[in-house]
């Protein structure tokens, strides 16, 4: 976890006020959740409906300073790694493989860069709420606030991971609360690919949000995968997952 101090920094750096004038509840020291890029925390904050003043739970995302210096100085490491195998072994069959592997850094590393920029994570959050609104199978939290190190969103107080939705049914329960899950998803999934043509890049189940009457909330907008072009080996993929023949899903 990012230390009480760092957290500090980041307001002071994003909205020149300590995090206490702006939430109430806020404790930098104890995160909900840590990750790489940064560390999400609950709090609540006032906001102003129907001219009264309401404090109202919220998320808020603090991202780590100079994390983008660390991947850098990684992935210069890696590559120094690898340069140095193909000098000791310069005609061996392993310098496809260490290509391979030097391009796969490379594009790890750039995924994860674009995580790190809270600004354009805004934005596809924001353009995927707007899209959900004309939707009932799919939700995106919305969007209070945000910098280029804090997030700002609506708390889902009546909503879990998928795993642990799924964990808290009971046996006769879980499969017909499985099958409305997978329709939603799924027709979440093929509205984004045929009718967008950009997807959620990170659809993990810790950032798929399931509510108690099976509503789906989709969270963690910082990777999203622009599909212009790619529509071919997209389609081709999903109709080899429906023959279930592995050969042409390999391919």
């Amino acid at each position: 976890a990012m230390s009480a101090s760092e957290v500090e920094d980041a307001f002071m750096e994003c909205y020149g006020k300590p995090a206490h004038q702006l939430f109430l509840d806020f404790d930098p020291a104890k995160p909900v959740k840590s990750g790489s890029i940064g560390s999400v925390y609950f709090a609540k904050k006032p906001f102003l409906e129907d001219g009264r003043e309401v404090l109202k739970p919220v998320v808020i995302k603090v991202g780590r300073h100079n994390i983008d210096r660390e991947f850098a100085i990684g992935k210069m490491v890696l590559g120094l790694a690898i340069m140095s195998s193909q000098y000791w072994a310069p005609h061996s069959k392993l310098t496809p493989f260490l290509r391979a592997m030097q391009e796969q850094v490379d594009e790890f590393v750039a995924g994860f860069v674009e995580e790190l920029d809270f600004e354009a994570e805004a934005q596809n959050h924001l353009r995927f709420y707007e899209r959900a609104q004309g939707t009932t199978h799919w939700r995106v939290p919305e969007l209070y606030g945000h910098s280029h190190r804090i997030l700002e969103m609506e708390y889902l107080s009546d909503a879990a991971s998928l795993t642990r939705a799924l964990q808290r049914m009971s046996k006769r329960d879980r499969r017909r609360f499985q099958s409305q899950v997978s329709e939603r998803l799924l027709y979440a999934v093929l509205q984004h690919v045929f009718l967008y043509n950009e997807i959620h890049g990170d659809l993990h189940p810790g950032n798929v949000m399931v509510g108690s009457d099976g509503a789906l909330h989709l969270i963690d907008w910082g990777n999203v995968v622009q599909l212009e072009g790619k529509l071919g080996p997209v389609w081709n993929y999903l109709v080899a997952a429906a023959l279930a023949d592995t050969s042409m899903i390999a391919d």
